[in-house]
């Protein structure tokens, strides 16, 4: 019910019943990533962030986490904690594009070409769509 709760916007309701489940699995990272979603698109950042936290102790190999806590650190500007949260996300699954896409496109903000440069590429082979960092890269 969660689930569909959340796809439908209706965040408050969706993590009622998160929290019912939270209590029968607490040690399941899943639940905390699925709150730390609620949270992030109601404009909650500190209990999304604290969520993915809970996460990240409880699983440090599921990418999503740090996805979503490098997602926020962008939103709030925070670049450098940005580029932290994704290149973990990066070690854990190296055949991600979007998160090489996302990490060139940081680099580019942070004007280090070469390295937007290389993870560009790397997203190109495999098969990422390289168009918009391209464009950010002419410009």
């Amino acid at each position: 019910r969660g689930e569909k709760a959340a796809n439908t916007k209706h965040y408050e309701a969706a993590l009622k019943d998160f929290e019912i489940v939270k209590k029968l699995l607490p040690d399941w990272d899943g639940i905390y990533i699925l709150m730390a979603q609620c949270y992030k698109k109601m404009g909650k950042k500190a209990f999304a962030k604290d969520q993915l936290k809970q996460a990240q102790e409880l699983n440090p190999e599921h990418s999503k986490a740090y996805i979503l806590m490098g997602e926020i650190h962008l939103e709030e500007q925070e670049i450098d904690e940005a580029i932290l949260q994704y290149t973990k996300a990066h070690f854990i699954d190296k055949t991600n594009p979007e998160v090489l896409l996302s990490l060139s496109e940081l680099y580019v903000r942070k004007k280090s070409f070469i390295r937007a440069r290389e993870f560009r590429d790397e997203a190109r082979k495999l098969g990422a769509n390289t168009q918009r960092v391209d464009e950010l890269l002419r410009n």
